[in-house]
């Protein structure tokens, strides 16, 4: 273990996003730390709806779990979400519980041992190996848990254990962090100026690390900046949302919807909002 401490658990509170039975919490816990979101979802036990999940370059790791008709758990298991390079859609089972904590992509795998690109376009859930030793308080609280209270363990199991692999600024965390920050809307040349490395050694260590070129990434952000952006409002105003979101236009905001989700932003939009007939109520049961 490494004599850097661990960061206070930080609590569930408030969402930054909701749509129908998805919620999900964005963590500011510094650049040596490698999650950076929690998020949850609960299908409906009856009419569960298909999700469409947003390109995106992080994996999660996530405890699903599975119910019968009288309502108990027959199923727990530890899987691995993402990454997508396009949009998927994934369709859960009736009462489907997925609790997840959010990777960085750059960090993923010398913290946890999970490679981004090795799980890009797999299953929309992965069953996955290896991680059991860091989640198992999380695992033990899941067999009859409240979700908000299993997600306050995953996150705590793995902001405890050994971090020493990432407890330092890198070229690939420093560009990570910043595309994050930024949205996707800042350049690569711009991020290798500020590092004071070139390009290609930037590109080089980022593809390393993560399995995909930070113009891949930064793309991914964008896409995913305008869908939530545009989730906040039924009809949404699409030549504000591609400006803030960092496109040329509105025609470049539509191609890379077209290239990244196969249907337009007023098609994705439609689709995402099917979940709101959803009742949101993610954490009223166990």
């Amino acid at each position: 273990m490494n004599d850097t401490p661990a960061p206070r658990d930080p609590a569930i509170s408030e969402p930054f996003h909701k749509l129908g039975d998805y919620h999900a919490w964005a963590l500011e816990l510094g650049y040596t730390v490698p999650v950076d979101m929690i998020w949850v979802s609960k299908a409906d036990e009856t009419k569960p709806f298909a999700h469409l999940v947003m390109p995106h370059g992080e994996p999660s790791i996530a405890i699903r779990r599975r119910r019968d008709r009288r309502g108990d758990f027959y199923e727990i298991d530890l899987v691995v979400c993402g990454p997508f390079g396009k949009a998927r859609w994934y369709h859960p089972q009736p009462g489907e519980e997925l609790i997840a904590v959010r990777l960085k992509p750059e960090a993923s795998f010398a913290s946890f041992g999970i490679f981004a690109g090795e799980f890009l376009n797999t299953d929309p859930v992965a069953k996955v190996t290896g991680v059991e030793k860091f989640c198992g308080n999380a695992l033990r609280d899941a067999e009859d848990g409240e979700m908000r209270h299993v997600a306050q363990s995953l996150l705590n199991d793995l902001l405890h254990c050994d971090r020493e692999a990432f407890n330092h600024e890198t070229v690939e965390s420093a560009t990570a962090g910043m595309l994050r920050k930024a949205e996707g809307r800042i350049t690569i040349r711009a991020i290798a100026k500020h590092l004071d490395i070139s390009e290609r050694h930037l590109r080089r260590r980022f593809q390393g690390a993560t399995g995909m070129s930070p113009k891949t990434y930064a793309r991914q952000l964008r896409i995913a900046a305008a869908a939530i952006r545009a989730d906040a409002a039924p009809t949404p105003n699409w030549a504000t949302i591609a400006n803030d979101s960092g496109y040329f236009d509105q025609a470049h905001m539509i191609a890379d919807f077209r290239n990244l989700c196969g249907q337009t932003p007023v098609e994705t939009h439609h689709a995402r909002s099917a979940l709101r007939t959803a009742d949101g109520s993610v954490f009223s049961n166990t």
